[in-house]
C-alpha cells in the first residue's frame, strides 16, 4: 500500500524496478530477460505464495508492488498462465510498454480463459504508437463480448487510436529535450519559468526535490536544489509553480502519517531575487481540505486582477478519480473554499496538471481518458472557473503515445511540458521516466483547432 501512496505523491513517476530487456529469438526468452530486478526476499517465495501476495496487493490497488511478485513467479515458471495475464496488466501500470506487449502476446495462448489479455495487448500496442495493430486487437476484443464497462473503455480507446491515425503534426513550433544536467534519467517534470531560470521537480528512488536551473536552454546549465524551506527533509516536495508576477512560489509537499495515510498539501512562499523562498506557509483549509490530497497548484488571475488558484484533488464532490478545482484569493491573503471546475473538464477518469493562460482565456490540463492518443494527453478548453466551452486534444507533436502533462507556457512563443515518450532518458526501461521538453514557435497554441475530447 505504501508503494501505491508513493506513486500518488511523486506525481505519476514509477518506481525504478526493472532491468533492461535483451534481444532474443524466442518470445519466451524475451520474457525471461524482461523480468525486473526483484527483491531477494520476494524471489525466495514459492510461486503459490508469491501469487497470493501479488493478488492481495493487486486487490488493494498496488499494481506496482504486485508486478514484482508476479514477476518472481515467471522467473521460476516462465509459462505460468495466470501470472502472464496479470503481468500484462501490471506492466502497463508501471509503464513498461514493451514488457506488457511481450507478456500479453505470450498470454494470448490462454485468452479463452483470460480474455482481457487481448484488451491489455491492444493497450500496449497503443502506447507503443502501433495504432493500426491496436485497432485490430480492440476490434477482436469487442467480438469477445466484454461487459458493459469494458465495452465502453474499448470503444473509447478505438476513438483515440482513430484520432491519432488521422492527426497531423503540422504545428508552427519545435520541441526539444532539455539537457542531461536537468533530465537525469529518472524523472523530471513540472517546469515553471520566468525566462531566466526553470524551477522543476526531480524524482528518484530517494524521493522528490524541487530544483532550479539557471539558463535552462544551455547545454550544461547550473542546477541546484532549492533550500530546506521548500525541500523539507522527510517529505516529497514537488509541483513548483510561479505566480503571474513571479514573486510567489507555490508547491506541493507530501508525507505519510504514522499509520501510513498520505497527506499532500499546497504551500506558498515569497521568492527572492537570490533564489531563496521565504515566509513559507501551508494554504488554509479552503484549498487543503483535511483527509484528502491537494496538489499541482497553478496560479493565474481573472479580468479584475484577482488571483485564482487551480489545483488537483481527490476530495468529495468530484466526478471520479482526481479532479481539477479552483479557489480565489481574498484581500487578506487567504483562499476561498474550493469549487470544482465542472464536467466540461473533469470526467470519471483523472484530470491533472492544470495551467491557465489568461491572454488565451484557456485552461490547459492533462487527462487519462481512454479516447486520447496514449496515457495522459494534454487538452485545452476555453473559458474560466466553472464556465467552459468544449475541450480539445492539442494533438501531435505535443501529445504522444505515452504520458504528456505539465504544459506551462512562459510566453506566447515558448514553454515547457513533461513526457515519457520515446527518446526520453531512462536508467531502467524505456518509458519508465519523465523528461522535460521545451516548446518554441510563434503564437504557440494561440489558434488551436483540434479534435474535441
Amino acid at each position: 500500500m505504501r508503494a501505491l501512496i508513493l506513486i500518488l505523491i511523486v506525481s505519476f513517476v514509477m518506481p525504478n524496478l526493472y532491468g533492461q530487456k535483451a534481444k532474443s529469438k524466442k518470445l519466451e526468452d524475451e520474457i525471461l530477460t524482461t523480468i525486473p530486478v526483484v527483491n531477494p526476499t520476494v524471489m525466495s517465495l514459492k510461486p503459490k505464495e508469491a501469487i497470493e501476495l501479488a493478488d492481495e496487493l493487486y486487490e488493494m490497488g498496488d499494481k506496482v508492488g504486485a508486478y514484482q511478485y508476479y514477476s518472481s513467479v515467471i522467473s521460476q515458471k516462465p509459462n505460468h498462465k495466470y501470472a502472464l495475464y496479470r503481468l500484462g496488466e501490471t506492466a502497463l501500470a508501471v509503464r513498461n510498454y514493451q514488457a506488457a506487449h511481450d507478456y500479453c502476446k505470450l498470454g494470448l495462448q490462454s485468452e479463452n480463459k483470460y480474455p482481457k489479455t487481448r484488451y491489455n495487448y491492444a493497450v500496449a500496442l497503443k502506447h507503443m504508437g502501433q495504432y493500426d495493430k491496436a485497432l485490430e486487437n480492440f476490434d477482436k476484443y469487442l467480438g469477445m463480448k466484454p461487459n458493459e464497462e469494458e465495452y465502453h473503455l474499448t470503444a473509447q480507446n478505438i476513438i483515440g487510436c482513430k484520432q491519432a491515425v488521422s492527426s497531423r503534426p503540422d504545428r508552427n513550433y519545435s520541441i526539444s529535450r532539455l539537457s542531461d544536467n536537468i533530465n537525469t534519467g529518472t524523472s523530471e517534470n513540472g517546469g515553471t519559468s520566468n525566462g531566466d531560470f526553470l524551477i522543476f521537480t526531480s524524482i528518484s528512488s530517494q524521493g522528490s526535490l524541487v530544483r532550479m536551473a539557471m539558463n535552462p536552454g544551455d547545454r550544461k546549465p547550473e542546477v541546484v536544489n532549492l533550500p530546506g524551506e521548500v525541500n523539507r527533509a522527510g517529505y516529497q516536495n514537488s509541483d513548483p509553480f510561479l505566480s503571474v508576477d513571479g514573486k510567489t512560489l507555490f508547491f506541493t509537499r507530501c508525507g505519510l502519517s504514522a499509520d501510513g495515510v498520505a497527506d499532500c498539501a499546497i504551500f506558498m512562499g515569497a521568492l527572492t531575487e537570490e533564489g531563496k523562498v521565504e515566509e513559507v506557509k501551508r494554504l488554509n483549509v479552503g484549498v487543503n481540505r483535511p483527509g484528502f490530497l491537494s496538489m499541482q497548484p497553478a496560479s493565474s488571475v481573472n479580468e479584475y486582477g484577482r488571483e485564482i488558484l487551480y489545483f488537483v484533488s481527490n476530495r468529495p464532490g468530484g466526478f471520479g478519480g482526481f479532479d481539477i478545482w479552483y479557489s480565489m484569493r481574498l484581500a487578506n491573503g487567504e483562499f476561498t473554499r474550493a469549487y470544482n471546475v465542472g464536467s466540461r473538464v473533469n470526467s470519471d477518469f483523472n484530470e491533472t496538471t492544470p495551467f491557465y493562460k489568461f491572454d488565451f482565456e484557456s485552461l490547459f490540463y492533462s487527462s487519462d481518458v481512454p479516447s486520447g492518443f496514449g496515457g495522459y494527453d494534454i487538452y485545452r478548453i476555453a473559458g474560466s472557473q466553472r464556465f467552459w466551452d468544449k475541450a480539445a486534444n492539442v494533438g501531435f507533436p505535443i501529445n504522444s503515445s505515452g504520458d504528456d502533462y505539465y504544459l506551462r507556457l512562459d510566453s506566447d512563443d515558448s514553454g515547457y511540458f513533461s513526457s515519457n515518450r520515446e527518446g526520453s532518458s531512462f536508467k531502467d526501461h524505456p518509458n519508465c521516466c519523465d523528461d522535460i521538453y521545451k516548446i518554441e514557435g510563434t503564437n504557440i497554441l494561440g489558434d488551436q483547432t483540434t479534435e474535441e475530447q
